[in-house]
C-alpha cells in the first residue's frame, strides 16, 4: 500500500493471459462487466459521463464518473465517496496484458485506513482473478458472486445486532 502525505493509495496488479484491448474492453462494456464483476451497468464507460453500476451485492451501487478513457490503456474514474480509481492495461508479449489498479482518495482514522485498505486490495483482487479465469479459461468462476454472497451475509448478521 503505497502511500503519499495526503493518503494511501492501495494497488493490485495481475497479468492476464489475453490481448490488451480483450482485457480493456472487459471493464468498459456492460455485457462483459455483468461476467465477472457487475449485476448491471447503465451504459458503456464514456469519458466525461456517469455511469451507474449495481454490484453483485444485492442493493449496492454506485455512480461512476468516468474522468479519462484512453482507449486500450487507461480508465480512470470517480466515485460518490470521492475516491478515484485508475486501471491501467499494459500489453505484453504473447498477447499477456499486465492490469494495474491503484485507488486513492480513501481517508480517515488510521484504524479504519487500514481495514478499509485491505478490502479494497482484497476486492480488486478478486475482481482481476475473476476476469482472469474468465478470459482466459472462458468460463465465469464466481469468484466476485462468491465473495458478494459472503458480504451479503456479514450485512445481514449486522443487522441482526442492531
Amino acid at each position: 500500500m503505497p502511500s503519499s502525505k495526503k493518503s494511501p493509495v492501495v494497488v493490485v496488479e495481475q497479468l492476464i493471459r489475453a490481448p490488451q484491448a480483450s482485457v480493456f474492453a472487459a471493464f468498459t462494456k456492460p455485457r462483459k462487466l455483468k461476467k465477472f464483476w457487475l449485476s448491471k451497468a447503465g451504459a458503456p464507460l464514456e469519458e466525461g459521463k456517469t455511469v451507474q453500476w449495481h454490484f453483485k451485492v444485492r442493493g449496492v451501487k454506485d455512480a461512476v464518473k468516468v474522468l479519462a478513457l484512453e482507449p486500450d490503456r487507461r480508465i480512470r474514474v470517480q466515485w460518490t465517496n470521492r475516491r478515484v480509481t485508475e486501471w491501467t492495461f499494459t500489453a505484453l508479449k504473447r498477447k499477456k496484458t499486465l492490469v494495474r489498479v491503484e485507488q486513492s482518495g480513501l481517508a480517515g482514522r488510521r484504524e479504519t485506513l487500514i481495514a478499509e485498505a485491505a478490502d479494497t486490495a482484497q476486492g480488486f483482487a478478486f475482481v482481476l482473478s475473476d476476469l482472469k479465469v474468465l478470459l482466459e479459461r472462458r468460463i465465469q468462476s464466481g469468484i466476485v458472486k462468491d465473495k458478494a454472497s459472503v458480504i451479503e451475509r456479514e450485512m445481514r448478521a449486522a443487522k441482526r445486532k442492531k
